[in-house]
């Protein structure tokens, strides 16, 4: 989840760019893509090269590819974790814009998308219980430049009802529920 939350605030970021300075956007995307690209391909290329080789040499090479497909599977089967996992980082991200306009902030989506990550990540570190207060000053910290502190505050103190609060107290009451049909029934 934190690559996820640091992608999409990288994505973001790239959004921010965009919008901002279109010229220097185009550049960094070219520059980060071709890194990213040269960086997977030198990897790949010496590592796989350098097993390859080995397992030609030593009379292994179905061996290798047999593992090598068996990796592939691992990583397909392992494909809908991760799909589930960014869509539930991008529903977390659509509840922060939805909740900015119930709190009637004017923030733009991308500035949404740069610094919520951030906020995520933040109010993950166990300074305090649940991350509350962190995250409301990281929310503070962050959009600052687009509203007063107090409605930033209102809309943290929204987002962490809605997004820790209530589905913890919920939880609890459905737990509460299934307890007592556990224990009334095995009696």
């Amino acid at each position: 989840n934190i690559l996820l939350l640091v992608s999409l605030a990288f994505i973001g970021g790239l959004i921010y760019l965009y919008f901002i300075y279109k010229c220097i956007f185009f550049i960094a995307a070219s520059a980060v893509l071709m890194a990213v690209f040269l960086l997977i391909l030198c990897l790949n290329s010496f590592d796989l090269y350098a097993k390859l080789k080995n397992r030609l040499r030593d009379g292994k090479y179905f061996n290798f590819f047999k593992h090598k497909a068996r990796q592939f599977i691992n990583i397909l089967q392992a494909r809908d974790i991760i799909f589930y996992s960014f869509l539930y980082c991008l529903l977390e991200l659509a509840n922060i814009y939805l909740l900015s306009k119930v709190a009637g902030l004017n923030i733009p989506l991308a500035k949404i998308l740069l610094f919520s990550p951030l906020v995520i990540l933040i109010s993950g570190v166990p300074i305090t219980i649940g991350g509350m207060g962190t995250r409301e000053a990281a929310m503070i910290f962050f959009f600052s430049q687009c509203s007063s502190p107090e409605a930033l505050l209102f809309w943290g103190l929204l987002y962490s009802f809605v997004e820790h609060l209530f589905p913890m107290l919920l939880g609890s009451i459905l737990t509460v529920n299934f307890l007592k049909k556990i224990l009334y029934s095995n009696g």
